[in-house]
């Protein structure tokens, strides 16, 4: 697929999911922190309360694969639709829960239509590839909530950024405070995703 439109894969794509607003999850493959693991399936099954809320992953371990199966299973066991989308190149595999679609032909055409889908994305850890994503997203002006105390590129973007604004100071503050827990990271991001939701700020 020589010379991407990512702009047109990315419309592509979201043609393809659910009215709802959109939530991509992007962070490490393979966790190195002992308390992202933890982290990520509590945030999971609390965005799962989310009304319509549609998960996305970029279709690998660690921060998607975590955050996404608690999702799977919270929805679930509400009785609600669990809307989780994973987004990998053509040829891939097929995930066992969620969805499965394709974009581009390796992992930097998939990071750019990645970048392109929501207009919030949460950061877990993370390394180069994570970073790629954030920097696509960040350039068209999508929100951005690292969970910064966990490390890796998480970590780089909350030191770098402002809080956003109109976003709760105390809320961001605690998603790179090294004292956190993983109950109140998970709470904090819930928090700010609920309030952009209940702002219309979500696509």
């Amino acid at each position: 697929m020589p010379d991407l439109d990512y702009d047109a894969e990315a419309a592509r794509i979201a043609a393809e999911l659910p009215r709802g607003p959109r939530v991509v999850i992007i962070g490490s493959s393979a966790f190195w922190h002992d308390q992202s693991l933890e982290t990520s399936a509590a945030l999971g099954k609390l965005l799962a309360g989310l009304p319509e809320l549609v998960l996305i992953t970029g279709g690998v371990g660690g921060a998607g694969e975590s955050v996404g199966r608690a999702f799977d299973a919270a929805a679930r066991a509400r009785g609600s639709s669990a809307e989780v989308y994973h987004i990998l190149p053509h040829h891939e595999f097929t995930w066992d829960y969620g969805r499965t679609l394709y974009a581009g032909q390796n992992m930097a055409d998939r990071r750019e239509v990645l970048g392109r889908l929501a207009s919030l994305y949460i950061v877990i850890e993370g390394g180069p590839g994570t970073v790629h994503e954030a920097r696509v997203a960040l350039a068209r002006q999508a929100w951005i909530l690292p969970i910064g105390w966990l490390g890796g590129c998480a970590g780089d973007l909350h030191a770098e950024l402002e809080c956003p604004a109109g976003l709760d100071r105390a809320l961001w503050g605690c998603l790179g405070d090294p004292a956190s827990s993983p109950t109140d990271s998970a709470q904090a991001v819930w928090e700010l995703t609920r309030d952009l939701i209940e702002r219309g700020a979500l696509a």
